[in-house]
C-alpha cells in the first residue's frame, strides 16, 4: 500500500512539473507580401482603366493589415531590369519569377477586355512558391468603365480568398539554430506593441554593390517572424531623410514613404581575407542604427563583424554578411523594441511627423542714425 501511494505521489509530482513548464508561444502569422503587376490591356480603348486599376487594387489591399504591399517603384525597377514585355504580364510563370526577385509570396496579375459593349476586369493571384492560381473576374455594371467600381468588386472576392488560401499558409519551418534564436529574441522583446519598420542596409563586396543584400534579407526575415510589420521601401527620399538626421537637421519624415515608425539604416561590406586549400575566407563588417521617424531620436546603434568560408568567393562573402546580420539581431532587435516603447510611453509622437508650415522671418529693422545738431 505504501509503495502504491509513493508511486501515485511521484506521478502527481511529475505531472505538476510538466504543467509548470511554460509553452513556447506560437509565432505570429506574418502579413502576406503582395506585388500588383501592371494591367494587361485587351484593347487600346481601355488604356485609362488599365493604368488606374493596379494602383486602386494596391490601395484596397494595403488597407488590410493582413497584407504587405511591395512598393510600386521597386516593382517597376525589377520589371525594367528583367525587360518584361506586354506578353510577360499574362504569364504566371514570369510573375512567379518576378515574385522571387521581389521577395513577394503572391503576385496579382490584372487584365481588362471588352466583350460586345460589356467591359470586364480579371485579377489572378499567383502563389509564388506553388504556382497556384486564384482567378476573379468582374463585369463593370455601367456603360463606361469605372476603375474604382471594378477595383472594389474584384477586391470583395479576392481578399477573403487570399486570406483563406494563401495568407493562412504556415511559414516554412526554421532550422534548429534559427528557431532557438527566435525563441530567445521573443523572450527578450517581451510583451507590448511593435513598430512598423523599414530596413535599408546597402552592401558592398570588394568595393562593388551587392544586388541582393544578405543583411537586409536576414533582418527583415527575423523581424517578420517576431511580429514586426516590415515595410519594403527603396525611395531616395528615405536616404535623404536619414542623411539629415545624421547631420543634425530636424527634417520631417517624407509623407510619400508611408506609415513607418522606425527606420533601420546601416551599411555593410565584405572582403576576401585569404585561402585555405580550396576554401575562400571572407570577413564582413556591419553597422546599424534605428531612428524613430516621429522624433528623429536615435533608438539604438550596433556594429558587428563575422567571418565565413566557402568554395565560392561570392558565397563566402554572402555568408559572412548574413552571419553579421544575425549576430547583430540578438542585441539590436530587443533594444529597438524596448527603446521605441519607452519613447512612445514618454509621449514622443509615434509615426511620421507632419510637415509644419515655415513661419517667415521678418527682416531686422535698421535703427535710424541720430541727426547731427543744427549749426548755430
Amino acid at each position: 500500500m505504501r509503495t502504491t501511494l509513493l508511486l501515485l505521489a511521484s506521478l502527481l509530482y511529475l505531472g505538476a512539473g510538466e504543467a509548470a513548464v511554460p509553452a513556447v508561444p506560437a509565432a505570429p502569422v506574418p502579413p502576406l507580401s503582395i506585388a500588383v503587376m501592371p494591367c494587361e490591356m485587351g484593347e487600346a480603348g481601355l488604356i485609362e482603366l488599365a493604368q488606374a486599376l493596379p494602383e486602386l487594387i494596391a490601395t484596397n489591399l494595403g488597407r488590410d493589415p493582413a497584407f504587405q504591399l511591395v512598393e510600386r517603384a521597386r516593382l517597376d525597377k525589377v520589371l525594367q531590369e528583367q525587360a518584361l514585355g506586354a506578353s510577360g504580364l499574362a504569364d504566371p510563370a514570369q510573375a512567379a519569377r518576378i515574385g522571387h526577385l521581389l521577395g513577394a509570396r503572391t503576385m496579382i496579375m490584372l487584365r481588362t477586355y471588352r466583350v460586345g459593349r460589356q467591359v470586364y476586369a480579371t485579377a489572378r493571384a499567383v502563389d509564388v512558391e506553388s504556382g497556384r492560381l486564384i482567378p476573379v473576374t468582374k463585369a463593370d455594371p455601367g456603360r463606361d468603365p469605372n476603375p474604382t467600381v471594378l477595383a472594389s468588386m474584384l477586391c470583395e472576392d479576392l481578399v477573403p480568398r487570399l486570406k483563406r488560401d494563401f495568407a493562412a499558409r504556415p511559414v516554412a519551418d526554421d532550422d534548429a539554430e534559427t528557431a532557438q534564436l527566435i525563441v530567445a529574441l521573443r523572450k527578450s522583446i517581451g510583451e507590448g506593441p511593435l513598430p512598423r519598420v523599414t530596413v535599408v542596409v546597402p552592401e558592398e563586396h570588394v568595393r562593388r554593390p551587392v544586388p541582393d543584400p544578405a543583411v537586409r534579407t536576414e533582418l527583415a526575415y527575423l523581424l517578420r517572424r517576431l511580429g514586426f510589420r516590415v515595410i519594403e521601401n527603396d525611395s531616395p527620399l528615405l536616404d535623404a531623410w536619414v542623411r539629415d538626421q545624421f547631420a543634425g537637421k530636424a527634417s520631417a519624415f517624407p509623407a510619400d514613404i508611408g506609415a513607418v515608425d522606425v527606420v533601420v539604416y546601416g551599411g555593410a561590406f565584405a572582403e576576401t581575407i585569404g585561402n585555405t586549400g580550396n576554401l575562400v575566407s571572407a570577413r564582413a563588417r556591419l553597422e546599424l542604427s534605428a531612428i524613430a521617424t516621429g522624433s528623429g531620436e536615435m533608438l539604438t546603434v550596433i556594429a558587428r563583424t563575422a567571418s565565413a568560408a566557402d568554395l565560392s568567393e561570392s558565397v563566402a562573402a554572402k555568408s559572412a554578411l548574413q552571419k553579421s546580420g544575425r549576430e547583430a539581431a540578438r542585441e539590436f532587435i530587443p533594444e529597438l523594441a524596448k527603446a521605441w516603447r519607452q519613447s512612445a510611453k514618454a509621449g514622443d509622437q509615434v509615426g511620421p511627423k507632419p510637415v509644419q508650415p515655415v513661419k517667415p522671418v521678418e527682416p531686422a529693422k535698421v535703427s535710424e542714425q541720430p541727426k547731427p545738431p543744427a549749426k548755430p
